[in-house]
């Protein structure tokens, strides 16, 4: 079960951060506020998310 969470939040990890890669950084000025947005979305519903259940995965391991 632990090696199950921590493929996933890998995988959820590094969708969020391919998301937050594939921005449109060159027009930065244009797009600063849908371009917050989108950090802070992709933050909150991939990355950190990635890391807690990697977290958990790892906590599991360590207590068996």
């Amino acid at each position: 079960m632990s090696m199950f969470l921590k493929i996933v939040g890998i995988v959820w990890l590094a969708l969020g951060l391919g998301n937050i890669i594939g921005m449109p950084w060159s027009d930065f000025e244009q797009q600063n506020g849908l371009l917050a947005f989108g950090l802070i979305f992709n933050m909150v519903l991939f990355v950190i998310p990635g890391l807690v259940v990697y977290a958990l995965g790892a906590i599991i391991k360590k207590k068996q």
